[in-house]
């Protein structure tokens, strides 16, 4: 096992630590974790160090067990942190916040393990070499054993490390999401994250978690954690200041021990080879500020001189904008509310499944998702602006999701805040926003919250098709048997007498209901208006946080090559989810896996040991 030491711990000492290594990793996420143990497999005699800010992961309860995810939501977690954005205007009038993970494993410790993967076009359209779609579908595949059934092998994986599984999911009343999507014109399929498939949906819908074990598939106790390398050093609980860039190369780094931190001071730690920056869409950029490296403007104002000027660092900033409308299901349907009520005989029965790897505690209750993209007739309806971008950017690339719907079978936020039903909770995100913001330091201090401009909806388009997505969604709920009505206080307040008023009414005589005789409602101007402002009042982050050291052309804003080296430093590479340029169609923890993976093998062919690294197994 990896030596890990954590510098909150009674009698740490900075001397535990080697004064020089070979390669330092500042960031033990999803992506620093698969590089620190694809590198310590390829070359054990390598000497490696992973700084991390957050504690170790290793076996805790919320993280391993997949059913506690909503407690890395708290803001009293130990596992994530929460970052606030600046008060906006397009959200009428007030702030966003984003949870990121804030542990080893990162967001793979944190997220909601949903095994949902981009598009082809998605890595063609970041435009550099060895980063199209084709060249990425070895390390799409490389962290993965697919254990679904009818899982095409040119596009899965069959011995990675992370099993992708079902996790003995039950999905309440299958025929009944059959019959609603279908009737809405939408087949389902087998496979929904085969990398093309499109305007369709899939049930049960696959997972990061073990079909044996029940245990959350995250990066630390899959790559990091069951190394035998001696040479393998990390450090958790451990704050990186800046990267010390001598002549313009990256020599050493310096950071502050949590025992240590109140005082400020620092330590410092040589690279001999290599400094990987992987501290996410928040902390790379922050270093990298920190170091000197960045727009002047900013470095002046908090007295840092540049040493590389480097203006796209923090910029471009983007998320998926994630709605959250609620619908009552029938008394029988199989939801995790009663879990999440703390129920005893629920509980009782959790535990004793959790033995056996099953049950509440071993799933992520998501068993039914979509990904869909309007017709062009669809988007004409939109209007001309809509339109006109649907038609550059959807039209030409028949694989490309413009939201994805997914179905979670509870309520999301604190139980006593409802009514005693079963619910589902519609996350409907829109995967492409053209809305862009910005983090930058506020100030010297690397503890100290980043001035964060999350951007949501500053550009019209992404209204346009979180509309559309809203009642498209809506539609396929009012079509399923099981479906009760709506909890109105998590829908927009529609005018009174209007057809599109939340349905609360008395359950419907399941025996009568035909979804073939649901008609879609009528939308009005006041209609649209009520969904455009209960957008701006509700619409949040999805955790998927990425570009803000974007691959890219240096006079384009871009930050590093498609080596992944920073414009102007030598030694100095960054692999995370700040290096994407655009966003991707889905979930992006399986691009943050690919991006580790690829990330890996470039800096092994680049010490001399690439053949062993690409090839070999932990």
């Amino acid at each position: 096992m990896a030596h890990i030491s954590s510098a909150d711990k009674p009698g740490f000492s900075a001397a535990q630590i080697p004064s020089e290594v070979d390669v330092i990793i500042c960031g033990g996420g999803t992506a620093g974790c698969v590089i620190a143990g694809r590198l310590a497999a390829a070359d054990p005699s390598l000497s490696i160090l992973v700084l991390e800010a957050g504690p170790t992961n290793f076996n805790a309860p919320t993280i391993v067990r997949p059913g506690l995810y909503l407690e890395h939501q708290k803001p009293t977690n130990p596992f994530s942190r929460t970052f606030t954005g600046k008060v906006s205007d397009y959200l009428g009038g007030r702030t966003t916040t984003v949870v990121a993970g804030r542990t080893l494993g990162g967001g793979s410790s944190v997220n909601f393990m949903m095994y949902t993967r981009g598009c082809l076009s998605d890595y063609d359209s970041w435009n550099t070499k060895g980063w199209e779609g084709k060249n990425m579908v070895p390390f799409l595949k490389k962290f993965e054993t697919f254990t679904l059934p009818g899982g095409a092998k040119d596009v899965h994986g069959d011995s990675g490390p992370l099993k992708i599984s079902l996790a003995g999911a039950t999905v309440p009343y299958p025929e009944d999401h059959i019959t609603a999507t279908k009737t809405m014109g939408y087949e389902m399929v087998d496979d929904l994250n085969d990398l093309t498939t499109l305007n369709a949906y899939m049930m049960p819908w696959p997972k990061y978690i073990d079909p044996k074990t029940g245990h959350r598939q995250d990066s630390a106790h899959k790559y990091l954690h069951p190394s035998k390398s001696t040479n393998l050093h990390v450090l958790t609980d451990t704050q990186v200041d800046k990267v010390i860039i001598k002549d313009g190369k990256a020599v050493a780094v310096e950071y502050i021990p949590k025992s240590s931190q109140p005082d400020g001071k620092r330590q410092m730690v040589r690279a001999r080879k290599l400094v990987v920056l992987s501290g996410g869409a928040f902390g790379t950029c922050g270093i990298l500020e920190r170091s000197g490296v960045g727009k002047p403007e900013i470095l002046k104002k908090h007295g840092i001189k540049t040493v590389v000027d480097l203006p796209g660092v923090g910029e471009n900033y983007q998320d998926h904008n994630l709605i959250l409308p609620v619908f009552k299901m029938a008394d029988d349907f199989d939801s995790h509310d009663e879990f999440h009520r703390r129920e005893p005989g629920v509980m009782a029965r959790a535990e004793a499944d959790w033995k056996q790897g099953k049950g509440k505690y071993a799933d992520n209750f998501v068993q039914f998702a979509g990904k869909l993209t309007p017709s062009v007739a669809e988007a004409a309806a939109l209007g001309p602006e809509y339109s006109a971008y649907h038609a550059a950017e959807f039209v030409p690339y028949p694989d490309k999701p413009a939201i994805e719907s997914v179905h979670i079978n509870a309520f999301l936020g604190p139980q006593e805040l409802m009514p005693r039903y079963n619910y589902i909770t519609a996350g409907i995100f829109a995967n492409y926003p053209v809305s862009r913001g910005s983090v930058h330091i506020s100030s010297t201090d690397p503890g100290a919250h980043p001035d964060f401009d999350a951007g949501f909806l500053s550009n019209p388009i992404d209204m346009h098709v979180l509309k559309w997505a809203y009642k498209r969604s809506r539609e396929v709920l009012r079509r399923m048997q099981s479906y009760r009505g709506e909890m109105a206080v998590t829908h927009p307040q529609f005018p009174a007498g209007s057809a599109a008023v939340a349905d609360e009414r008395p359950a419907r005589p399941a025996t009568t209901f035909d979804p073939k005789a649901v008609t879609d409602i009528v939308y009005h101007p006041a209609d649209d208006a009520a969904i455009e402002k209960w957008i701006r009042d509700t619409v949040q982050t999805t955790w998927h946080s990425l570009g803000t050291c974007a691959m890219k052309p240096r006079a384009a804003g871009g930050v590093v090559d498609g080596n992944l080296d920073v414009y102007g430093v030598r030694g100095l590479k960054i692999v995370d989810m700040s290096i994407c340029p655009s966003n991707v169609g889905g979930n992006v923890n399986s691009t943050a896996f690919a991006i580790g993976e690829k990330g890996a093998s470039i800096i092994a062919e680049m010490l001399g040991c690439g053949g062993q690294a690409v090839r070999g197994r932990l």
